[in-house]
């Protein structure tokens, strides 16, 4: 069983602010068996109406195949005042090219919604702890896209400091940020 708990500057998903530019607090739980997990993990929200709090519960597996790192699962969304919201079946893959670099993808798909999210990634080890990252996503259905590149430290493999700028682009807007969490 694995917990942890983070506070981040801004709650942000695909490139979208989930608290309304504002602070957060999250927290996840895990229990795993062998490659079979199932979990849960709250955030506060702020989206201007009733809704305080998303838990998301998911189930998967995670088989390793020598470099090759996948998770296969499906996770359901909740809100405090709406309820159930939906969900999404995802596959995610990280591939470790050497001992500093891995790159990877993932896609999830909504079924009742007919989306299609797709993201790539690649994260960089640097010495002392740090590590570059960064991620681009975007819905197949929408000319919707969002992007993501920070710098994050590990303190004695207990906390993690991650900084983070964000963009994101439709039709209608473009906006970026930064943020930062601490997990």
């Amino acid at each position: 069983i694995a917990f942890g708990a983070a506070v981040t500057s801004n709650y942000i998903s695909r490139g979208i602010t989930q608290s309304d530019n504002k602070p957060a607090f999250q927290a996840y739980m895990e229990a795993t068996y062998g490659i079979f997990y199932a979990g849960v993990w709250g955030s506060t929200v702020d989206f201007g109406d009733d809704n305080k709090g998303e838990i998301n519960l998911s189930a998967g597996i995670r088989p390793e195949f020598g470099k090759l790192s996948l998770d296969i699962g499906y996770a359901r969304y909740y809100y405090t005042f709406d309820g159930d919201c939906c969900g999404e079946a995802y596959v995610k893959a990280d591939f470790a090219a050497t001992d500093s670099f891995t790159v990877g993808g993932e896609v999830f798909q909504d079924f009742a919604a007919k989306t299609t999210y797709l993201r790539g990634k690649a994260s960089y080890a640097l010495p002392q702890d740090f590590e570059l990252s960064g991620g681009f996503g975007a819905y197949t259905q929408f000319k919707q896209q969002d992007w993501d590149v920070g710098v994050s430290k590990t303190f004695a493999d207990v906390a993690t400091l991650d900084v983070r700028y964000y963009g994101y682009n439709d039709d209608v807007e473009t906006t970026h940020k930064f943020g930062a969490s601490l997990s």
